[in-house]
């Protein structure tokens, strides 16, 4: 029997007076089918200084959550790894949003293990 887990990062960009007002809310909206939280309170990221890092954990199925996340932006995302340990990177381009339009990087990984 195959475990999977899944996680995203994404990074999003913010003025000096903070993020724009109910950020989180938006990105749990548009991520709602895949049911995130919070795997830590977003930080600063240091090489990234204009963004925060949001680490967030989904309710459900990693399969599925690995599918439906790349769906909501088809265009710019770079897949590297193996089957064990996928992993896809997102970057912004001429292309549709991930999620939210301040949204400047984002790292989805899916680890597989037989149990």
């Amino acid at each position: 029997m195959t475990t999977a887990s899944i996680h995203l990062q994404l990074y999003v960009r913010f003025d000096i007076d903070g993020m724009t007002p109910g950020l989180w809310p938006l990105l749990a909206e548009a991520l709602g089918p895949c049911g995130p939280y919070l795997l830590s309170p977003p930080e600063r990221y240091w090489k990234m200084p204009d963004c925060l890092g949001f680490h967030l954990g989904f309710t459900t199925d990693p399969e599925l959550v690995w599918r439906l996340v790349r769906a909501l932006a088809p265009q710019g995302w770079t897949l590297s790894g193996d089957e064990q340990d996928l992993s896809a990177v997102w970057n912004p381009g001429d292309w549709a949003a991930l999620v939210h339009r301040d949204v400047k990087w984002a790292e989805l990984q899916l680890t597989r293990r037989e149990a």
